[in-house]
């Protein structure tokens, strides 16, 4: 079994349960910026859907998604003290540390707001690669502050051994299943099976 040596996470819904968050403040990011109006019973249906896929349901033009990504910040921040973090995530952070593996958060919210909600937990994360713009995710991987978190190899191995990519949508730290991506092999993959 491959022992990782970094895992990286993504924050929102995955470290943090900040859904009754953007629940609360959806419809009022809707009616501001005249979007395409969603129903209450809609809302759950987008969580299925890319962020592409969310612009076009919501008619989101490209020059209006910067104004938005930055009022949605700003709320965010403004709100970090009423958003949790999921049950058993400190303590997960805490095991990963003890068992030597590095972390990272890849988020396209804010360091400021993560590390907020985060509070003490912060202590646990290696690197924060926070701001990513909505469709550039995956350029983080490759960015330097994430692979200088690897940057320290063990005695006992050759070459590098994978990060882990904890992906949004992650219901808890259950059963595991690890799935490499096409060419970049060093990175994967992992979700919670169904």
């Amino acid at each position: 079994m491959t022992r990782y040596r970094l895992a990286i996470f993504d924050f929102d819904g995955t470290l943090a349960d900040s859904l009754p968050w953007f629940r609360a403040s959806f419809q009022d990011m809707i009616t501001r910026f005249d979007l395409a109006p969603v129903h209450d019973d809609e809302v759950e249906g987008l969580r299925g859907m890319s962020a592409r896929e969310i612009m076009a349901r919501l008619n989101i033009s490209m020059w209006q998604l910067p104004a938005i990504v930055s009022d949605m910040r700003m709320r965010k921040l403004a709100a970090a003290s009423e958003i949790s973090l999921f049950s058993g995530i400190p303590a997960m952070l805490t095991d990963l540390q003890r068992l030597g593996i590095k972390t990272a958060i890849v988020s396209s919210d804010s360091e400021a707001s993560v590390r907020q909600v985060l509070g003490p937990a912060t202590a646990h994360i290696t690197r924060f690669d926070c701001g990513a713009a909505i469709f550039s995710k995956h350029w983080k991987f490759r960015s330097q502050p994430i692979r200088s978190a690897l940057a320290t190899r063990s005695a006992t191995s050759r070459r590098p051994e994978p990060p882990a990519w904890i992906p949004a949508r992650w219901p808890g730290a259950t059963h595991f299943r690890a799935r490499c991506r096409r060419r970049d092999r060093r990175i994967c993959s992992i979700r919670s099976r169904r």
